[in-house]
């Protein structure tokens, strides 16, 4: 369950149908030699996880994208997040899938952002938040995989009270999109834990 913070009332926070999220700004780092055919469009893969979550039933927030309808229609309302705080970072992110009032599953995407700087992101939630059940999910282009791994496991995530290797689970874009269409019609009758059979945890890469 997401709670508010004990020193204020819940507040109602709902993301603009107009406002899109936009990377964060880091540092450059090393950049890896892909080109722009390499990736998703714009907005794909956010689309992407919002159309397969309502299809396990799940509620999604996923800021810059609407209900897509100006009539009322409750399995595609856009769910709200009590814990302004918690909101604040879900912003930033692709897509949360909810159950409920709980954010179960989140989704990251470091596919157009090389530095990886949604780790930090992602480091600086968990830091903040650390009794939060939310299971992360970090999307990736497989030209990324090896520099990925090296990022989740530097002594600066390996030092948190549970290492961020251990924490968020690794999934592969070009994977997933091919396994979702492998089962088409079928994805309604399969369970969440379809997804997290097609992901890894970095501290069990070889």
């Amino acid at each position: 369950m997401i709670s508010p913070t004990p020193e204020a009332a819940p507040q109602k926070v709902k993301p603009s149908k107009s406002r899109q999220i936009s990377a964060p700004q880091t540092p450059p780092g090393e950049h890896l030699d892909l080109s722009e055919s390499s990736f998703p469009p714009e907005g794909e893969v956010k689309e992407f996880l919002v159309r397969i979550g309502r299809t396990f039933g799940r509620q999604v927030f996923a800021p810059g994208i609407c209900s897509g309808s100006s009539e009322p229609d409750p399995e595609n309302e856009i769910p709200e997040i009590s814990d302004k705080k918690q909101a604040e970072f879900f912003e930033k992110m692709e897509a949360i899938w909810m159950n409920g009032q709980e954010a179960e599953i989140g989704f990251v995407s470091v596919l157009r952002n090389q530095s990886f700087g949604q780790t930090q992101i992602l480091a600086d939630f968990l830091t903040l938040f650390p009794k939060s059940k939310t299971e992360w999910f970090i999307l990736f282009h497989s030209s990324q995989r090896e520099q990925l791994v090296a990022e989740l496991r530097r002594p600066l995530f390996a030092a948190m009270k549970r290492p961020l290797a251990q924490r968020c689970r690794l999934l592969e874009w070009n994977r997933l999109a091919d396994e979702i269409a492998a089962v088409h019609s079928h994805l309604k009758y399969l369970k969440v834990d379809f997804i997290r059979d097609l992901s890894f945890f970095a501290d069990m890469s070889p």
